[in-house]
């Protein structure tokens, strides 16, 4: 991912409006829709993405859309944006489906994949699903391009999220962003193509830690 790239995003995130709320997806609904995903390949993690030309961007606009930026915010910008790169869409081409983990405080980390990729429940391309993500995941992300339903799953590592307490009790905005963006991707989650689950989880359950 280029800088120009991450740059422009976080230009055009200065002139776009977005609301705090989210679609609860209900059972029986589009929340997973069944749509055949192509092949993507989940292999080859990279330890970390171009991270945004204004930084301060992303935590401006990440706080404005939760009313406050911690560490779940930022990892949602990083996955939205690892996302964008690996499907190769620009934003507003994606559709997510967030399951937040049985210990999760909040889904969170969905405010920063909106903030990253533009899909929202006013288009009808981001939910909350009504059921949890897999016992031992902080969350599972289910991220797809909306031409042809091709796309990823990111199941979010309790390991991971774990890691990023000293940031968070920092109580800097800056200090959590650096500490998302600086992490081996392949710590933070596991990624797989749209159709396989997550499967078991590596390390103990969430316990319900501050977003």
């Amino acid at each position: 991912m280029t800088p120009a790239r991450l740059g422009a995003w976080a230009r055009a995130l200065r002139s776009v409006a977005v609301g705090g709320f989210l679609a609860l997806a209900q059972p029986g609904s589009a929340a997973e829709p069944d749509v055949p995903s192509l092949p993507v390949p989940a292999s080859s993690l990279r330890s970390a993405p171009v991270v945004a030309h204004s930084p301060e961007t992303w935590i401006a606009h990440g706080a404005q859309v939760h009313g406050g930026f911690g560490v779940l915010i930022a990892v949602g910008i990083r996955i939205g944006l690892d996302a964008l790169e690996r499907l190769g869409v620009a934003r507003r081409e994606l559709d997510v489906t967030y399951f937040a983990g049985p210990g999760a405080p909040c889904p969170c980390v969905v405010d920063g994949i909106l903030v990253a990729t533009s899909a929202s429940p006013g288009q009808g391309s981001l939910r909350v699903g009504a059921r949890p993500a897999g016992l031992g995941w902080h969350g599972e992300a289910l991220i797809r391009r909306r031409r042809d339903g091709a796309g990823l799953r990111y199941c979010i590592k309790e390991t991971g999220v774990a890691e990023l307490e000293p940031a968070q009790r920092s109580g800097d905005a800056m200090i959590r962003w650096q500490a998302v963006m600086t992490m081996p991707l392949d710590r933070l989650v596991h990624v797989v193509e749209a159709q396989q689950p997550c499967g078991p989880a590596e390390g103990p359950p969430a316990t319900g830690r501050q977003p």
